[in-house]
This record gives structure tokens, sequence and C-alpha cells, in this order.
């Protein structure tokens, strides 16, 4: 008979400040918590962090143990939520159907809400979305999971994954932006895209005029 876990969700967020990671989780510990999922994330001086803990080792009430995490509060200035982590009929990641869809244009206004809305009609869970470029090159990673979408009754599961393709991609084109969406065993992919500043478009510092003016002199013209 398998033993009934005392899950928490503990959710971080504030300022950055050094040792916060080590700060949380040496309380966790000290509470005798075991992390059995966490993503953290440091952009432009905001931390955020995310962890399900199993205390059911723990000899503190759950009173006491959400009290100690909230001290940290007074530590550091971050916000911490803790709440009662209940898990009903958990997904095996066997089950998930990923797929790695790459955004790469010029930033604008909308992109990643007109993106999820897409999304959201089919019922596409979003598992984590990422900036991978800033600035006026916009490039943004989506890992999405098809397992849990909407079919219609006039088509197939994979006919439909490809109709939410054609939409997707349809969708990019209308707001001037590339997509690339990789399907199958996205842990494992290679690159396929090498983007050439050739016109000082993205970059404005004339990088490959320096270079040639530097090799040039070292180059031997032949008649």
């Amino acid at each position: 008979m398998k033993t009934k876990r005392n899950l928490f969700s503990v959710s971080a967020f504030g300022l950055y400040s050094h040792g916060l990671v080590s700060l949380i989780t040496n309380k966790i510990y000290s509470l005798q918590g075991n992390i059995v999922d966490v993503e953290e994330s440091s952009r432009r001086g905001l931390f955020s962090m995310f962890l399900v803990v199993d205390f059911s080792a723990s000899e503190q009430t759950d009173d006491q143990i959400s009290t100690a995490l909230k001290d940290l509060q007074n530590e550091v200035d971050i916000r911490m939520v803790i709440r009662r982590y209940k898990v009903k009929d958990p997904v095996l990641p066997a089950q998930h159907e990923n797929h790695l869809v790459t955004i790469i244009g010029v930033d604008q206004p909308g992109i990643i809400a007109k993106i999820s809305s897409l999304l959201h009609t089919y019922r596409i869970t979003i598992e984590k979305t990422r900036m991978i470029a800033r600035g006026r090159f916009f490039s943004m990673e989506m890992l999405i999971d098809t397992s849990t979408m909407i079919t219609s009754p006039e088509r197939t599961h994979a006919e439909q994954i490809k109709q939410v393709k054609s939409d997707l991609r349809k969708l990019c084109a209308e707001i001037d932006q590339s997509v690339v969406i990789q399907s199958g065993e996205i842990y494992q992919r290679q690159k396929k895209l090498v983007v050439f500043d050739v016109e000082s478009s993205l970059v404005q510092q004339a990088s490959l005029n320096k270079f040639i003016k530097a090799v040039s002199s070292r180059l031997k013209v032949r008649s």
C-alpha cells in the first residue's frame, strides 16, 4: 500500500538577491522536506521560483511549515505563497505529446497573446515559455502538450495536429513572424536554423565590414 504524500506547492517571487535559492532550499531541508519538482528563474533583477515539496517525513505541523517558510519574507525582499498540493490524476510523462514551437521575428506588441489564444482554442497546454532573444529582435520558445487537444469528429488526432500547425504558420505569417515547429524527441533535437546578420538589420555595429577590412590586407589578389 502506498503512503499518502504530504505535498505542498511553494512559490517565491520578488527582487533578486544573491543566495536566494540556497536560502529557500536550506529552509525546506531544515523542515525535513524533499523537493520533488522545481523551476527557478532570474530575469532583469526579478526572481521567481516554484517548488513542489514532500513534507511527509517532517515532524512539523502544516501550520508550522507554512509559518517557517513565510518567515523568509522578513529576511529578504520576496513574497512566499504556500498551499496544499493535491494531485487527483497525475499525467504520466509517457502520455505527454510535446512539440517545441520557436517564434522568430522583429518585436511588436501582441505576439504572445495572439499565439497563446490560438493554442487555447484547441485546448493545448503551454507547459513552458521562454524568451531566447530580447530587444528589437524577438525570439521565443514554447513547449506545448497536445495530448489534451480537442479533436473534431471530422478529423483524426494526427490530422488535427496538422491543422494546428497550419493555423499557427498562417497566424505567424500575418504578424510577420517566422515559426519552427519541432515534434518527436525534442530534447535530443539538433539546431536547424542559423541567422546571419549581413546588413546590420539586427546588430547595429558594422561587424562584417570591419572584418573584411581587417583581413583584406592579408588576401593575395590573383590575376
